[in-house]
């Protein structure tokens, strides 16, 4: 019965566990059978109405204790293989978690390069490109400009709807004179990075669209928050629920509703493209939203890439220590051996 457990070939842990269980049955059997056997002639033994021979009952006895020793002899053969089977399980688990482990802190790693191997830098140009973006819009608003008009002004091409590198890295040095504003005279390294992050299709062009779009506040919920077809909530239908992290896009100007100490907007949901009206602060003065930047989404992931993997190390150290603690009182034999093993983990 215990031969399954003995082959080389793999075996699933549930097979294994069924055929521990036979095992474990076929010899309580057998132990009983040879128990009632010692019952029996022993009674035989003492009703003196029974006529056996000495000699024949001698060899019965014998018999029985070759059997009993047999048996022995077979459940010890049988644990043997049954430690070893679970050893071997007991240490491929171990091992896999363990690797699963090692992926993931690569993950995580892998994750944190932008801030530890780079230097930030990604995040750098991205503070960079908001400080030309509020410039922008600053002198645009204070010169009655729109959007459409704003990028107009970047070069000739940009009548065709789209331009290209040269134009517009050559536009961003003429914004610091544009908008006043000395702090915004990046070097040409500077710009062209800035440039790269405003191309989002990496097409060495940036459409007319695709800088309109720039312009538009995002925010990051911080907690639920009904959505409504409405700008007053109190005569306005629910029409969704944003949940923690959802971003959204702010579509106009935010409006205070003095009577309800309210500050409300209408918004696109990025997810899903839902549209609006969210509360940004209540009358309490609680903001519901945080700005939406590359850094806090990164900060976000990160914390949530760290927290997943430290509750997979507590989860995999738990069960080494589980198992060290079952394995405590063994001191030899394939289980000796796998706790040898997983003390070296």
């Amino acid at each position: 019965a215990a031969a399954p457990l003995a082959a080389d070939e793999e075996i699933k842990q549930d097979e294994a566990q069924e055929i521990v269980e036979k095992l474990g049955e076929t010899e309580r059997l057998a132990q009983d059978k040879v128990t009632e056997a010692r019952k029996f002639l022993l009674e035989r033994q003492r009703d003196k109405r029974a006529k056996l021979e000495p000699a024949e009952l001698a060899g019965l006895v014998q018999r029985l204790n070759t059997v009993q020793v047999d048996l022995a002899k077979a459940k010890a053969t049988a644990s043997e293989i049954e430690q070893r089977f679970v050893a071997k399980v007991l240490v491929q688990e171990a091992t896999e978690d363990y690797h699963g482990l090692e992926a993931e802190l690569g993950k995580t790693i892998e994750a944190a390069a932008p801030l530890t191997t780079e230097g930030g830098k990604v995040f750098v140009v991205a503070s960079m490109t908001k400080m030309i973006l509020d410039a922008l819009s600053e002198s645009a608003t204070k010169n009655k400009q729109s959007k459409d008009q704003l990028f107009l002004q970047i070069s000739r091409g940009a009548a065709e709807g789209k331009v290209t590198e040269s134009e517009f890295v050559t536009y961003l040095e003429k914004v610091p004179e544009i908008c006043s504003r000395a702090d915004l005279a990046f070097s040409s390294e500077q710009r062209l990075a800035i440039f790269e992050q405003m191309d989002s299709d990496k097409d060495g062009m940036i459409s007319k669209a695709d800088f309109i779009e720039m312009f538009q506040d995002r925010y990051i919920c911080s907690e639920e928050v009904p959505i409504t077809d409405g700008h007053d909530p109190l005569q306005s239908k629910l029409i969704d629920t944003l949940l923690v992290d959802d971003v959204v896009e702010v579509l106009g100007e935010q409006k205070s509703m003095e009577t309800l100490g309210l500050i409300r907007a209408e918004v696109r949901v990025l997810k899903d493209g839902t549209t609006g009206w969210v509360t940004i602060q209540n009358n309490q003065g609680t903001a519901h939203f945080s700005p939406f930047t590359a850094y806090t989404q990164f900060i976000r992931n990160l914390d949530r890439t760290i927290a997943t993997v430290q509750s997979n190390i507590a989860k995999v150290s738990n069960f080494m220590k589980t198992k060290s603690h079952e394995l405590r009182e063994v001191k030899e034999g394939p289980l000796a051996t796998a706790k040898a093993e997983l003390a070296q983990m």
